[in-house]
């Protein structure tokens, strides 16, 4: 009956769950990775030994992350590049973290409606649509698949003390690092998990997650060498604290406040306590300080915080990099909700067991404010989905909050370049980003390329020779200077520049004409 019981509540959740995430299924690729993980992306091409072999030997934008690219590779190798495959796997991914949920909270000692709430929170909350929703995003809802499946392990292995139990555990945490390096966090959640259960104080804790550490720590420095110029923090102490307190309580607020999710932020400046979003930063934090004190006795609310913490550590920005609209995403609070998700399942429990001894009166109100909740949530959820729909959709949408954003312009222009609609309007996109970001490698490209199919060749490469001025390896912008200088008749230096595109993997038929055509 208990089992039954579990079934069909995790029946519901997961119904409920794929309801409010099924326009995902109409969206299509979008101009923001989706090409570099996967669309112009040789790496998935190949299903084959040597092809598996040089995907886990590889990194894509900087980061090691060969099991998702795998994930991609088998999906190519029956079906190509259709949409509909790779969101409907992101979705699958994304219900069966969701039953992961359910399954920790049940292994945690939550009541099945506890944990049912917990899950379906997860579940239908606006936060996570971009991990689902986004082709790219496949790296979250795989990572976080095996991560909690490790924790999940880790538990059994805490009651039974088993050892393949316990390796299974480990192999799980393998898995998740290699489908995104923030599983690094891992041993830090199973101390968590330690506590959680009251387990004895002593050096089997420490040595318990040696194993861990020798596989998770050598995978995820393959991505930080490669990111050393990224992750530097800002010299500057003042802003560094400023900025790390506000990161911590921007996930935070996103989560207890659905609103106003957007692809792309724009970091306010100044950076200072005295800027109204970072005094309110501040004053979140020093609120959450002083619940922690205040709820001391309640061990979900201060396992939820840790587990946060410890699971978005190694997310936090201390820096502003050139592309400062991405020191905080949506997507770096899909795992570390989960803790929040339980904190609130288990209040949910406490108000209602107390409802069933009030009158029915007060028992109906708290359903009816429950299921207002967990509509807002769903509907929410299921808008913010087909936000997602193509580039076009999403850059306008990011627009609308941001109309500055830099990178929100320029792949709106290159959406429209794509599509063959070339006007003053896509100059005007591009010209925005340059001047948000003059060192946007990009845009000048964008804008070069505009102008080039206006007539206008002789400012077009000038812009490209501007890009390469920032990016020396970017292969577009030496074909489209070649092609450029080819309508200008510089033949010799078209040629320099056409050979360096195809030294960078730059493969289109136009370029191998200029060499054709070369004296």
């Amino acid at each position: 009956m208990k089992n039954n019981k579990h079934i069909l509540v995790l029946g519901v959740v997961l119904i409920l769950t794929a309801f409010a995430f099924l326009p995902c299924l109409k969206n299509g690729f979008v101009n923001w990775d989706d090409d570099t993980h996967l669309t112009v992306n040789e790496q998935v091409r190949f299903l084959t030994l040597p092809g598996v072999k040089n995907i886990f030997s590889q990194l894509v934008n900087g980061t090691y992350i060969p099991l998702t690219v795998l994930s991609y590779a088998i999906e190519y190798h029956f079906f190509e590049l259709k949409p509909f495959i790779y969101h409907f796997t992101n979705l699958i991914l994304h219900l069966t973290v969701v039953g992961l949920v359910y399954v920790l909270a049940v292994s945690m000692g939550l009541p099945s409606l506890a944990a049912g709430t917990a899950a379906l929170i997860f579940g239908l909350h606006p936060v996570h649509v971009e991990s689902v929703a986004w082709v790219t995003g496949r790296k979250d809802v795989l990572y976080s698949a095996f991560y909690l499946l490790s924790v999940i392990f880790y538990l059994m292995y805490l009651k039974r003390n088993n050892l393949p139990v316990y390796l299974f555990s480990v192999g799980c945490g393998i898995l998740a690092i290699l489908a995104k390096p923030m599983a690094l966090s891992l041993p830090l959640v199973l101390w968590i998990m330690d506590w959680s259960q009251e387990r004895e104080i002593n050096g089997k804790l420490v040595w318990d997650k040696i194993l861990y550490f020798l596989f998770l720590v050598p995978v995820a420095w393959i991505t930080y060498i490669n990111n050393t110029d990224v992750l530097e923090p800002s010299k500057d102490a003042g802003r560094t604290a400023v900025l790390y307190i506000w990161n911590f309580t921007f996930y935070i607020w996103k989560f207890f406040c659905p609103v106003g999710f957007s692809p792309v932020r724009e970091i306010s400046e100044p950076i200072s306590l005295t800027h109204l979003p970072y005094s309110l930063g501040l004053l979140l934090f020093g609120a959450m300080m002083a619940l922690l004190f205040l709820l001391r006795r309640d061990r979900m609310f201060i396992f939820a915080v840790i587990f946060y913490f410890a699971s978005i550590f190694f997310l936090l920005r201390v820096d502003v990099a050139v592309f400062s609209e991405q020191t905080v995403s949506d997507r770096f609070m899909y795992l570390p909700s989960v803790g929040f998700c339980l904190w609130l399942g288990t209040r949910f429990s406490w108000v209602n067991e107390r409802a069933k001894k009030g009158k029915r009166v007060f028992r109906l109100a708290l359903m009816v404010l429950m299921a207002s909740g967990f509509l807002g949530l769903g509907a929410a959820s299921f808008w913010q989905c087909r936000i997602w729909k193509d580039g076009g959709t999403l850059w306008r949408q990011a627009l609308k909050y941001y109309p500055q954003s830099a990178v929100a312009n320029n792949n709106l222009a290159d959406f429209l370049l794509k599509r063959g609609e070339v006007n003053q309007e896509v100059i005007g996109y591009c010209r925005r980003a340059i001047k948000a970001n003059p060192l946007y490698a990009n845009a000048y490209v964008n804008l070069g390329s505009a102008l080039a199919q206006l007539g206008d060749v002789d400012e077009a490469a000038g812009h490209f020779r501007k890009a390469l001025s920032l990016r020396p390896q970017h292969a577009v912008a030496h074909a489209n200077l070649a092609t450029a200088l080819s309508q200008q008749g510089k033949r010799e230096e078209a040629v320099i520049h056409a050979r360096k595109a195809i030294e960078l993997g730059f493969h289109q038929p136009d370029i191998y004409r200029i060499l054709k055509q070369s004296p």
